[in-house]
């Protein structure tokens, strides 16, 4: 990921943040002739066990990205956050151009194949963390038949990735003026809408810490 000086993101726990909220993500592999697949799955991050931390995916069994992954050929996972379009209506300077304004993730690692009962352990992580904040009383596997559960799990395979780089871009508008940052904030909060709102706290935070380090 192309990530310019003023965009970077140093915080690995605001990374571990963006990662936990947006947790539907994009693995992408390749195998030894350069093919890439990309697959579209829910992925839950494990903290305290390395610097980065450690993620859980899991995909059917009769998908051929099975294959693919092994313990010694590294695989990408993006997080995707809020993102919004910039209107230059909205600058208080004149002369720009339209943009669009994002946070993402990029965790690296190689994947290792899970047995059953690491898999279902995954599972249950997936699933509480899923299910937390719905306002009704948690869904829990313990409920399922068993045998019939294990069946299921024959279905999928599990994968747990150690995450050797992190990197994050948070593209916020810090290569326009406070003012600038905080107009087109204002206009986005106009509009609304949740990921543009995330977006506009988010110049609005870069603003207020540019221009606290200028008075100190």
């Amino acid at each position: 990921m192309y990530i310019p000086p003023f965009f970077v993101q140093p915080s690995v726990s605001k990374m571990h943040d963006l990662m936990r909220a947006h947790p539907f993500a994009v693995l992408i592999s390749a195998d030894p002739t350069g093919s890439i697949d990309a697959q579209h799955l829910p992925v839950t991050l494990n903290t305290g066990k390395n610097a980065y931390g450690t993620l859980f995916l899991h995909v059917a069994a009769a998908n051929p990205v099975v294959q693919r992954l092994c313990s010694d050929r590294p695989v990408t996972v993006v997080f995707t956050g809020a993102h919004a379009y910039i209107s230059p209506d909205w600058y208080e300077s004149a002369g720009k151009v339209p943009t669009w304004n994002f946070m993402a993730v990029h965790a690296q690692g190689c994947p290792r194949r899970l047995d059953d009962q690491k898999l279902m352990e995954g599972l249950e992580d997936l699933t509480a963390h899923s299910e937390a904040g719905l306002e009704k009383v948690p869904w829990s596997a313990a409920g399922l038949d068993p045998v019939a559960y294990e069946k299921m799990r024959g279905g999928i395979v599990g994968f747990s990735i150690e995450i050797e780089r992190l990197e994050g871009k948070w593209k916020v508008g810090q290569n326009h003026s406070v003012a600038d940052r905080r107009s087109a904030a204002a206009g986005l909060k106009r509009v609304g809408g949740s990921s543009r709102l995330e977006i506009a706290e988010a110049m609005i935070a870069t603003a207020d810490k540019e221009s606290q380090s200028h008075r100190q």
